[in-house]
C-alpha cells in the first residue's frame, strides 16, 4: 500500500465515516488529492481554497443534508489549505472550525503529523524514514516514502534517479542520464543519502562539502579508479599511498558480512548441511522441513524491535505473541531431538512511560552529522551538563567524524519516545542470554483432557468488547487429577487472524496470556476483542506449547453502535 493510499484509507476515510463531517487543514497542500479522491455519491468534498463565501455556503448545505433522517449524503469533507487553528481566538475567526467541533478534524494531534503517518504506514522501516525526514525540511515526497522498503534502501536516490537496485544507483551517480542530471540539480535531499549509500556500499567516506553532483562525482571517480588500481596491484600497496582512500569491505574470514543474508552465508559455508535458518514465524506457522543432518538451526524475529521503534503504542501486544511463538518453537525443537536452545537478543528497550513534556536531553553545541536512535550523535562538538562527548576512536567507531555525544541521563534527544534504546544504558549494553535444555523426558498425556467453553448460558452473540468466557477443565483420568493444565484462549476470525485475546489480570498470566486450571475447575475469563473487528469468530482453547485446539466456541459480535 502506498503512503497516499494509507493516509486516504486508514486515516481520512475511517475518520470521515465515523464523524460524518471532517475538516482537513493542509497548509503544505500535501493531502489535497487524497481528500478529493474520497468524493463519491454519498460523500461531498468542499474545496475552501476556491471561494470563502461559496465554500462556506456549500459546507453548510452539505452538513444540513448529512443531518437529515435517511439522508442520501453520508459525509462531508471540507478541505482547507491553511494551518489548523489552535487557540480559541484562532477558531473564532476560522469559518470552518465549527464543522471540526461538530465532527472531526485532521490533523488532530501529533499522531497525524506527516512523520508519524509514515512511521505507521511502514513500521518496519522507521530508521530509513527518519533519515529521509532529517534531510528534507519540508518533508519528503510521497514517492520517496513509497520507495522505502521495496527490498532495498535509499529511497531519496531511488525516487530522484528513478532506479531500483544499488547497482543502478551507483551507475547513475557515476554517469547520470540527462533526465537524471536534471533531477539531481533540482533538489538537495539526495546528497546526504548519497554519502550514506557510498559509505555503506563502497566504504567511501565522502569528504567534499559540495552539494552538487559534479563535486560528488569527482571524489567518487577518484575512489573507484584508485580502488581498481589497488586490486590489480600484484604487490602490496606502497606505504606512501596507503592514506589514499580506496575500498575496504567488512569481512569475516575473507567473507563480507554487512547484512543478514551474508552472515547466514558464512554459517552455511562453515557448517554445510549441518546448518539451516529461517524466520521464527515461518518455523512455527508453516511446515518446515529440517534435514536430520542439521545440528545448528537459527530462527530469527525482528517484529518487536521494529515495532517498538516506530509504533510503540500498539507493540505491547506483540511481546506475549512473540513469547508464544518461542514457546511453540521450543516444543517443536524438542520433537526434532534438538538438545539445547539459546534465546538471545541484540539489545533491549527502556520504557519511557513517565516522560513529561520537556523531558528530553538538549543537544550539545557542535555539528552532529549522524543521529542514532536519538540517543547518540556522531560528529564534532563540545560536552556540556546534559551530554558526554568522547572521541569516536575511544568507543571503537570508525568514520569521517571525530566525536560521539551521549546523554548523561536516561533521556533521548527528541521527545515522543515511549520506548528507546541506544547510548550508554543497561538496556543497550546488557543483553539476555537464555539457555533452554530440551529434555526428552515423558510428559503427561494431555490428549485425555477436555476443555469446555460457554458464554452466558449458551448465548451466541456478544454485546461487549470484553466478553466473559466460562472455561471448565474436565479430566476423568485418575492419573491427571493432580496435574494442572495451561490453556491459551484466543478469538480468531474465519481466516485464522487473532481478533481477541485474554485480558491480563486476575487468573491470567500477564507474560504468557494463559490461564492454568486443575481438573474439574471452572473459571470466568475475560477476552479483550479487537476494537475494529465485527462479525463471526471462534473462541479457541489451545495448548500453548503446540497450538493444538482442545475445543472451540462459535460466537458473533452484536454491538450497539
Amino acid at each position: 500500500m502506498s503512503i497516499a493510499e494509507f493516509i486516504r484509507e486508514s486515516v481520512l476515510r475511517p475518520r470521515l465515516k465515523q464523524a460524518g463531517a471532517l475538516v482537513v487543514y493542509d497548509a503544505e497542500k500535501r493531502y489535497r488529492e487524497q481528500c478529493f479522491d474520497l468524493a463519491a455519491d454519498k460523500v461531498r468534498v468542499i474545496d475552501a481554497s476556491i471561494s470563502s463565501i461559496e465554500s462556506r455556503e456549500a459546507a453548510l448545505l452539505a452538513l444540513r443534508e448529512v443531518g437529515q433522517p435517511k439522508a442520501p449524503l453520508e459525509g462531508v469533507l471540507i478541505y482547507v489549505p491553511a494551518k489548523r487553528p489552535e487557540t480559541d481566538e484562532q477558531k473564532q475567526v476560522d469559518p470552518f472550525a465549527l464543522y471540526a467541533e461538530c465532527g472531526a478534524v485532521f490533523p488532530q494531534d501529533d499522531g497525524d503529523e506527516y512523520l508519524s503517518l509514515c512511521l505507521r504506514a511502514k513500521p518496519d522501516h522507521a530508521t530509513e524514514i527518519r533519515q529521509v525526514f532529517s534531510g528534507s525540511p519540508v518533508g519528503p515526497t510521497f514517492a520517496v516514502i513509497d520507495a522505502i522498503g521495496g527490498g532495498v534502501s535509499w529511497p531519496q536516490l531511488r525516487a530522484t534517479l528513478r532506479v531500483e537496485s544499488g547497482r543502478e544507483i551507483l551507475a547513475a551517480l557515476l554517469a547520470p542520464s540527462i533526465s537524471q542530471s536534471e533531477a539531481l540539480k533540482g533538489q538537495e535531499g539526495w546528497v546526504q543519502e548519497a554519502h550514506d549509500f557510498l559509505r555503506a556500499t563502497l566504504g567511501l567516506n565522502v569528504k567534499t562539502r559540495g552539494k552538487t553532483w559534479s563535486a560528488l562525482a569527482d571524489e567518487l571517480w577518484r575512489y573507484v579508479l584508485f580502488s581498481e588500481f589497488v586490486f590489480d596491484l600484484p604487490v602490496a600497496l606502497p606505504e606512501a599511498l596507503k592514506g589514499v582512500p580506496h575500498a575496504r569491505m567488512p569481512k569475516l574470514d575473507g567473507a563480507t558480512v554487512s547484512n543478514v543474508a551474508q552472515r547466514m552465508s558464512v554459517l552455511t559455508k562453515r557448517y554445510g548441511d549441518r546448518f539451516a535458518e529461517m524466520s521464527l514465524n515461518d518455523f512455527v506457522r508453516g511446515k518446515p522441513k529440517i534435514s536430520e543432518t542439521v545440528d545448528l538451526l537459527v530462527l530469527r524475529s525482528t517484529e518487536i524491535d521494529s515495532q517498538l521503534e516506530s509504533n510503540p503504542e500498539t507493540t505491547l501486544g506483540l511481546i506475549p505473541g512473540t513469547l508464544k511463538l518461542i514457546r511453540v518453537a521450543l516444543h517443536r525443537l524438542r520433537g526434532m531431538r534438538f538438545k539445547e536452545a539459546i534465546i538471545v537478543t541484540d539489545h533491549g528497550f527502556f520504557l519511557n512511560a513517565q516522560a513529561e513534556a520537556g523531558d528530553v536531553c538538549i543537544k550539545p553545541q557542535g555539528k552532529w552529522r549522524v543521529n542514532a536512535h536519538d540517543r547518540m550523535m556522531l560528529g564534532d562538538g563540545t560536552a556540556d551538563g546534559h551530554s558526554l562527548v568522547v572521541s569516536a576512536e575511544k568507543v571503537g567507531i570508525r568514520g569521517d567524524f571525530t566525536q560521539v555525544a551521549l546523554p548523561r541521563s536516561m533521556a533521548p534527544y527528541r521527545s515522543g519516545h515511549l520506548y528507546f534504546h541506544g547510548g550508554a544504558s543497561l538496556a543497550e549494553a546488557v543483553v539476555p542470554v537464555l539457555i533452554s535444555r530440551l529434555d526428552t523426558a515423558a510428559h503427561a498425556d494431555l490428549r485425555k483432557v477436555v476443555v469446555e467453553l460457554s458464554y452466558k448460558n449458551g448465548a451466541k452473540r456478544i454485546t461487549t468488547r470484553l466478553p466473559v468466557i466460562e472455561v471448565i477443565l474436565i479430566a476423568d483420568d485418575m492419573f491427571l487429577q493432580d496435574t494442572s493444565v495451561e490453556i491459551l484462549l484466543e478469538a480468531q476470525d474465519s481466516k485464522g487472524n487473532v481478533v481477541g485475546e485474554l485480558r491480563p489480570g486476575g487468573d491470567v498470566n500477564p507474560a504468557t496470556r494463559t490461564v492454568t486450571l486443575m481438573p474439574n475447575q471452572r473459571k470466568q475469563i475475560a477476552l479483550r476483542m479487537d476494537e475494529e473487528f465485527r462479525g463471526k469468530f471462534k473462541v479457541l482453547a489451545l495448548n500453548p506449547a503446540t497450538l493444538a485446539a482442545y475445543s472451540n466456541l462459535a460466537l458473533e459480535t452484536d454491538y450497539t453502535e
